[in-house]
C-alpha cells in the first residue's frame, strides 16, 4: 500500500482545479512485476499551508 499526496491542476467540464488530492493505492505482483491493483483519489485543498 502506498499513500501519497499529488498536486493536481487540471479543467474539468470548462472548470479549472488546483487541488492536493490524497491518492491511495495498493499494488500486486504479477509475473514478478509491481502494478497498480486499487487506487483511489480523494478529494485535496488547494491551501499549501496545510503541508507544513
Amino acid at each position: 500500500m502506498y499513500i501519497f499526496t499529488l498536486n493536481s491542476k487540471f479543467t474539468y467540464k470548462g472548470a479549472f482545479s488546483d487541488d492536493l488530492p490524497t491518492i491511495m493505492s495498493i499494488f500486486k505482483k504479477v509475473n514478478n512485476i509491481w502494478k497498480i491493483y486499487w487506487m483511489q483519489r480523494s478529494t485535496g485543498n488547494s491551501d499549501l499551508s496545510l503541508c507544513d
